[in-house]
């Protein structure tokens, strides 16, 4: 008995002590201005290195219950498991029902709790299903590696813009010549970033409501929206130097772009397979006439960067 007496006085003084200085060091940061510890914490940083299990849960320790056992922070990096209780009074049944508060029982007053709890949990467990689902068709509709749609999500949205907006515009269909040596000569890593940097140079050269798509490992679609044939060849002229100037470079070896365009006027008749076909047509049949030219300009770029 005596020897639980002395480790409980240890323990006492211990806490005190560690209290009194933790105590001093806030109220010297105070002074100087400095934030307090808590201040920028989502959860309060207890004093709890010492203290028993029984010490940290005990009524006296703020916050009424130790860090083991607190409450779930609403910031926390893991989502609650349920939804948030709620204590049900019979004021509360009363006006649920419209009855006097006088007629509402204990029996009556736990029964309709445990209903309305079963209801929350039913709406908390729906609400977590569509953000669940709203997260995976994002997801799906994404590309893995680059900030885009994937085919699928451009064509959708392709369509969307086609039957809701009245403003037409240009589909611009792009095939980047160029990647796969990249990916060939310095890896998957490299092809990789180098998608990433076009996405980039892409995404800055155009609106925020140009629908922007990876159609494969190297070719792109975007559409201008409002915007006729004559100024969407002319954002591809600047499109072109800002994916060279400055050029991509892995490992201190630059590695040019070559650009293959083909345009269409959308029609309203028009759907998102009809319209990128159209689009991938103009492009091959732009490749065709100009194929001798295009093809010494880009050797010579490439054998410039080896």
């Amino acid at each position: 008995m005596a020897n639980h007496t002395v480790l409980d006085r240890f323990r006492s003084r211990r806490r005190h002590d560690r209290l009194r200085i933790e105590s001093t060091l806030r109220l010297a940061l105070d002074q100087k201005g400095k934030p307090m510890a808590n201040d920028l914490r989502t959860e309060p940083l207890l004093a709890t290195a010492g203290l028993t299990r029984r010490e940290q849960e005990a009524p006296g320790y703020p916050p009424g219950r130790g860090r083991h056992h607190g409450p779930a922070s609403p910031y926390a990096a893991y989502p609650p498991s349920g939804p948030p209780q709620f204590e049900r009074g019979p004021g509360d049944v009363a006006s649920i029902f419209g009855l006097p508060e006088t007629l509402v029982t204990p029996a009556v007053l736990t029964a309709v709790s445990r209903i309305l709890g079963e209801l929350d949990q039913a709406r908390w467990r729906e609400n977590q299903l569509r953000q669940r689902l709203a997260m995976i068709e994002s997801e799906a509709h994404h590309h893995p590696a680059a900030p885009v749609f994937n085919q699928s999500g451009f064509l959708l949205s392709l369509d969307e813009m086609i039957a809701n907006s009245g403003l037409g515009g240009t589909l611009v269909v792009l095939h980047i010549e160029g990647l796969e040596r990249v990916r060939r000569r310095a890896g998957l890593a490299a092809g990789t970033a180098a998608l990433r940097h076009l996405s980039a140079a892409i995404v800055t050269s155009l609106r925020a409501s140009d629908p922007l798509g990876l159609l494969d490992d190297s070719d792109f679609a975007f559409v201008l929206v409002g915007t006729s044939l004559e100024p969407a060849q002319a954002k591809l002229a600047e499109l072109t130097d800002r994916l060279n100037q400055p050029p991509f470079a892995w490992e201190g070896l630059p590695y040019p772009f070559a650009l293959h365009a083909g345009f269409h006027l959308i029609d309203p008749a028009d759907t998102a397979e009809t319209a990128l076909l159209a689009a991938d047509l103009d492009r091959r049949g732009r490749d065709k006439a100009t194929e001798p030219a295009t093809k010494s300009v880009v050797q010579s770029s490439f054998s410039g960067a080896a």
